[in-house]
């Protein structure tokens, strides 16, 4: 008995939306990374071409950019509530080596409102990446 081939895999700039009827695909700008789940379902936070993106999944709305920074950031995770989105980057050029901004520097974690990005705060000084919030969201 032979297996089924298996279907080919849906490339990365299109994810499916389980909100919209029918199905539909939403594109994603570049190469989308790191995608995260809001808890309530109707967000996705990724990361592409080095920024930190939201998407509103209503099939209509377009990615916003949350993060304006020359430094790459990436990884970006909900907290339970839904209200702040956390990620790691390298956001102080001065730390840059002579590789250029983002390829050296210590990365660190950033966290935000979902809602403001402006009032984003650094939440480490000593590295970080992949973050995670505690499932009570307290850290």
């Amino acid at each position: 008995m032979s297996a089924c081939p298996q279907p080919p895999a849906p490339p990365v700039e299109s994810l499916a939306n389980r909100h919209l009827e029918p199905a539909g695909s939403i594109p994603l700008p570049g190469r989308g990374q790191s995608l995260a789940w809001a808890p309530d379902g109707r967000r996705l936070a990724f990361s592409a071409l080095t920024r930190v993106y939201v998407q509103e999944l209503d099939g209509q709305s377009h990615p916003r950019r949350l993060t304006e920074s020359e430094m790459p950031a990436f990884q970006p995770s909900w907290s339970p509530d839904g209200k702040y989105i956390a990620w790691s980057s390298d956001l102080d050029p001065a730390k840059a080596d002579d590789l250029g901004a983002g390829a050296g520097a210590l990365q660190n974690i950033w966290i935000m409102p979902a809602s403001d990005p402006e009032q984003k705060r650094q939440v480490t000084k000593r590295g970080g990446v992949m973050p995670t919030f505690s499932p009570d969201g307290s850290r």
